[in-house]
């Protein structure tokens, strides 16, 4: 649970206190000590970065940034009580930041203050509405006091607020990767693993979203009780409830090639290839499609078989990864379930 509650710091570490750099320090000795701070934060010496920050303190008493950062040197380390207490003086002021609401809310929530967490999400939206990293928190907020639908409504307004921000997407493809109804875990984990993002992790949560592929056509014809499915999810699953004998030997990376292919062709003939679907056509027109599908599905499915591939494709998922550098996908549309449904698809045990 400990390890659990102190994922949001191993996501702020990617997005560091903005402005930093712009600080006005009253001497240069205070700029060096403010990066000899830093800089211990960042290799992990949460000791000497709090120390220094502390000391920091003497000389820019309230300085929201360094503030800021002390409470995340102070959150890695479990101390939540801290963490708070030195926020107490930043959020709500002008100079708080998305991280300082952030990090005040994880460290409420470490200390199972769950309302107080809630307040200050909502607190720091009112200020940020568009931070997805706000929106990140708030749902991790409401799935540690286990009302995981209105978590999963959080990470979905984020992704509409802040597309570009990948977190959001990886928690709802979880949620729904365990769900009876595994549809808008497959579309959410694609769109997470396309767009740049931390790619720490990636190898598990490759198997995870192939597992999902797999439930997906082994219940295709079993739709979840009770769930009620707009006109754009009932046809995507008409669609590919049509292509079942694609994959009737078995779910693995060439059928799924295959069957999401013939997918595209049919979804094409409606004239309404949005978002992950237009640039999985892309990916067919320019020729990348199956290498494409390689790199999700590959290694996910045989490790072997992936080694064999490359040694036998030369080159090939190298120069795919080239190409998608310089193509970056940046989601826009999302394949958002009806509010109705998701307390219907998560009444259930938690299973992460």
């Amino acid at each position: 649970m400990w390890i659990k509650k102190l994922f949001p710091s191993l996501i702020l570490i990617s997005y560091a206190v903005a402005g930093s750099a712009q600080e006005k320090w009253p001497s240069p000795e205070v700029a060096q000590m403010y990066s000899h701070a830093h800089e211990y934060l960042q290799m992990g010496n949460l000791d000497g970065a709090i120390t220094t920050y502390k000391q920091l303190l003497t000389f820019v008493p309230g300085n929201a940034t360094v503030s800021t950062e002390l409470a995340d040197a102070y959150y890695r380390k479990g101390d939540f009580q801290h963490t708070t207490d030195v926020l107490a003086t930043v959020t709500g002021t002008a100079a708080a930041s998305e991280q300082a609401y952030q990090l005040m809310a994880a460290g409420q929530a470490g200390l199972n203050h769950y309302k107080e967490a809630k307040e200050t999400t909502k607190a720091g939206l009112q200020r940020f509405p568009n931070s997805g990293l706000i929106y990140f928190e708030q749902g991790k907020v409401y799935f540690e006091d286990n009302e995981e639908p209105d978590a999963l409504r959080s990470w979905m307004d984020g992704t509409e607020k802040a597309p570009a921000y990948a977190p959001n997407y990886h928690e709802i493809a979880m949620s729904f990767f365990n769900c009876d109804e595994v549809l808008w875990g497959l579309v959410y984990g694609e769109q997470y693993l396309a767009m740049p993002h931390d790619t720490a992790g990636d190898d598990g949560f490759k198997k995870s979203l192939f597992d999902a592929w797999k439930k997906f056509f082994n219940h295709i014809a079993e739709p979840a009780a009770k769930v009620t499915f707009s006109g754009t999810e009932r046809d995507i699953l008409n669609s590919y409830k049509q292509l079942t004998p694609v994959v009737s030997d078995g779910t693995g990376t060439e059928n799924l090639t295959m069957v999401r292919t013939r997918f595209l062709m049919e979804w094409g003939k409606r004239g309404d290839m949005q978002d992950i679907f237009r640039y999985e056509e892309t990916l067919v027109r320019e020729g990348w499609f199956d290498i494409y599908n390689e790199w999700l599905f590959g290694k996910a499915e045989s490790d072997v078989q992936y080694q064999a591939w490359n040694t036998f494709h030369e080159g090939a998922m190298n120069k795919y990864l080239a190409w998608r550098a310089e193509h970056p996908y940046l989601p826009a549309w999302h394949l958002r379930p009806a509010d109705r449904n998701l307390d219907i698809l998560l009444a259930r045990k938690r299973k992460r």
